[in-house]
């Protein structure tokens, strides 16, 4: 269970060559004591915040990328500091790169994270005494029986499926209108920059659509103003969305996008006033810094830009084989 107040929190190895910052509240905490992550981590068990990776923000260097073999066959990948070789985090095969499986011993302030459940306890240390009022389960366990309802609602946005969209369908035209109109109650008329669907068919922009199912749950673009050079457009949330992390999860695939093209530069412009601070609070969390206006811009009180390198939010990533069996399920 994490305190609510506690985020975000910092961490990092044993020299300090990595550090990281868990910027929200994981989804769950598992304490696992299944015999793999007893002889993985030398303990009687392992403790590992499970959370979003677009939550897991690099702060200093790069870790390693390592394959370790599993009971299932599937393997993970354990991101390890490159110099003194302390695990940071793991991705497990079940979940793939968009979860990462946070050590809790190794953030500066662990006490904050303590397990939401003990799971294959059928093969715990006989010695071990399990804390009562703290559920524990022989094996795995049923999701929907265990997680607090916010994080179901972000794993619905996990499970969600990112599409170029064409602009085409009444969803969509409906959402952009609300921005549109949205924008306008905001800003004055010479400070909205947002794009209306004419402008976003231009053969520059790429236009993503997030939906769970047949339910859209939010946009937005990527404009090329210049090789080497993109701007983020039309971010933007349905409301039966709002606060489940759907926008942090289209601004990691917009940087994605914009590192494997080779931009060199990644771009927005978004509001000054208070109702923007979300907004800008995402931006920062991302590594996105305050600059002067690009492009065609020019200043304007109601405005500030945002720019940052797409250095991808999970470096050094390589294939590997494996997934324990404590985690193979987390996805389905």
């Amino acid at each position: 269970m994490s305190s609510p107040n506690a985020f975000p929190l910092d961490g990092g190895c044993d020299c300090g060559a990595v550090r990281c910052r868990l910027q929200t509240a994981p989804l769950f905490v598992h304490c696992c004591h299944c015999r793999w992550c007893q002889r993985e981590s030398g303990a009687s068990f392992a403790l590992n915040a499970m959370v979003e990776a677009d939550r897991v923000a690099l702060l200093a260097g790069v870790p390693d990328m390592v394959d370790t073999p599993s009971a299932s066959g599937k393997g993970q990948q354990i991101a390890r500091c490159p110099s003194c070789r302390v695990a940071l985090w793991s991705h497990y095969a079940g979940a793939g790169d968009r979860v990462a499986f946070v050590r809790v011993g190794t953030l500066d302030a662990p006490d904050h994270l303590s397990p939401d459940i003990h799971i294959f306890t059928g093969s715990k240390q006989p010695w071990t005494v399990l804390p009562p009022g703290v559920p524990a389960v022989p094996e795995y366990y049923d999701r929907e029986a265990h997680w607090p309802a916010q994080s179901l609602a972000r794993h619905r946005v996990l499970l969600a499926q990112i599409r170029v969209d064409d602009l085409r369908g009444p969803e969509i035209r409906a959402l952009l209108e609300e921005h549109l109109r949205n924008m306008a109650q905001l800003s004055p008329p010479e400070s909205v920059h947002a794009l209306d669907i004419g402008a976003l068919r231009q053969a520059d922009i790429t236009f993503w659509t997030m939906w769970c199912g047949a339910e859209l749950m939010g946009c937005g673009a990527l404009k090329e103003l210049e090789p080497g050079h993109g701007e983020i457009k039309s971010m933007r949330t349905t409301m039966a969305f709002r606060g489940q992390g759907v926008a942090r999860r289209m601004l990691h695939h917009i940087v994605n996008v914009a590192q494997q093209r080779g931009y060199a530069r990644l771009s927005l412009e978004t509001g000054s006033i208070a109702a923007f601070a979300p907004a800008r609070a995402l931006y920062e969390g991302f590594g996105f810094a305050y600059c002067a206006p690009f492009a065609d811009y020019v200043d304007d009180p109601n405005s500030v830009f945002m720019s940052r390198a797409p250095v991808s939010a999970a470096p050094g990533r390589r294939k590997h084989d494996r997934t324990a069996a404590c985690s193979a399920k987390v996805l389905q």
